[in-house]
């Protein structure tokens, strides 16, 4: 821990509902805990955040029976480090109750359920702004807050092919690619909306008005789109998928290295670089006048890719791809997740990722990224995510003010399952 670990971050003071599910919106507010808010996660035994165990054995069966330990969830503890859990039953007035009272302790609400669904729990921008006139409501419905799509529920997969990410990914000819995790999840939606607070927070200061924003992660995920919109709209034709070419680079591809599913990108986008290339060692093919261009490469294309990869065979993945970045060539090793959390120089060795604490309560220990945003002034405290319900005393005391007896009274009702 760095001296910087126990100073005043940025974000310090700032409260947060966390009223989301999985990836997107946890992950987002994750991001504003990092840098200090105070984020208390609503959540309930009743109907259990999805996330927070691995029921769905997507990777195997975990040891200890890890699967069906609801303080085990590898996407949890990756998108919740750092909060406060406080269970309360959405699904009971006493609940609801409880629900508008934290509204009118937070500064900001973060829901990524259905379009509609805060307004169902009396917590919609309205409600919420006459119990909180300087609240920021933050609402990543899938598709619309309201509307003929506002109660259209998805994944982050989804997201890519509605959005159309899908239909330019992958190689001319083939399938869609069948990705394994939900992309946009990671990294247009959380991201967007961490930027939506922080703005909102910047206009809440300087004018003491909270206000609603409505971050569709439909549209979100269409912000990834940007080159093959532009194109489309520039040429009337809708991009393909074209693989890992790029029509300003060649070669531009991986290239096979040795030993068993090992390879390394190599990407030459100008005629000096290509000149450093063939100035190597052992490429005496590629001198050919025929390639000093780039029209020249692409039109020999396949020719320069077996040319290229009878010499890469020869190396080990890593070690060509630094000699290749040292004379000033685009490259970079194919890694597997062993070799980015102990090998890559910038991210293994506990610089990225990093083992929640060992005295965890569960007696586990997990392995999840650090923020990647480097702030040396302040930077950024990663810690592990909270058992469920762990701080539901402690929030109800310390930021709603209740007695013993009265939260013992809405235990009575039902409203913190």
């Amino acid at each position: 821990m760095s001296a910087g670990d126990h100073a005043p971050r940025p974000l310090a003071g700032v409260r947060v509902l966390d009223l989301s599910w999985i990836i997107a919106g946890p992950f987002a507010a994750r991001l504003l805990a990092d840098f200090g808010a105070d984020v208390i996660k609503v959540e309930s035994r009743k109907r259990m955040e999805v996330g927070r165990a691995n029921r769905t054995p997507l990777f195997g069966v975990l040891p200890g029976d890890a699967n069906s330990d609801p303080d085990s969830g590898g996407y949890f503890q990756d998108a919740n480090s750092g909060k406060r859990s406080c269970t309360v039953n959405l699904g009971s007035a006493e609940g609801r109750e409880l629900l508008q009272r934290l509204v009118a302790a937070s500064d900001v609400v973060l829901c990524n359920l259905a379009g509609d669904q805060l307004e169902q729990w009396g917590a919609g921008y309205e409600r919420a702004r006459d119990l909180n006139p300087g609240v920021i409501v933050v609402n990543m419905p899938s598709m619309e807050s309201s509307g003929p799509r506002a109660r259209w529920r998805g994944f982050g997969d989804m997201f890519a092919g509605v959005a159309g990410l899908k239909s330019v990914s992958g190689h001319p000819g083939e399938p869609s690619l069948p990705w394994g995790h939900q992309y946009a999840d990671f990294s247009s939606n959380p991201f967007h909306a961490a930027i939506a607070v922080l703005a909102a927070l910047e206009h809440r200061d300087r004018t003491g008005e909270g206000q609603f924003i409505e971050l569709s992660q439909y549209e979100s995920t269409i912000a990834i789109m940007g080159p093959a919109l532009l194109e489309y709209g520039a040429t009337g034709s809708a991009p393909a998928p074209i693989g890992n070419d790029d029509a300003s680079a060649c070669p531009h591809d991986f290239f096979r290295c040795a030993g068993e599913d090992s390879w390394c990108a190599i990407a030459v986008y100008d005629d000096r670089q290509w000149q450093t290339l063939v100035a190597l060692s052992g490429v005496d093919a590629l001198r050919d006048t025929r390639f000093a261009t780039l029209d020249g490469r692409r039109a020999a294309g396949e020719e320069i890719r077996d040319a290229l990869e009878a010499w890469t065979r020869a190396f080990d993945r890593h070690e060509l791809a630094e000699q290749l970045q040292a004379a000033g060539v685009p490259a970079g090793p194919y890694q597997t997740i062993p070799d980015s959390v102990h090998r890559d120089p910038t991210l293994g060795g506990n610089q990225f990722h990093e083992t929640a604490p060992g005295d965890h309560p569960s007696g586990r220990s997990f392995l999840i990224h650090r923020n990647p945003i480097r702030s040396r002034a302040h930077p950024p405290v990663t810690s592990r995510a909270p058992l469920i319900g762990e701080h539901t005393f402690e929030v109800l005391t310390e930021v709603l003010g209740l007695s013993a007896d009265e939260i013992a009274d809405y235990a009575a009702a039902g409203a913190m399952e």
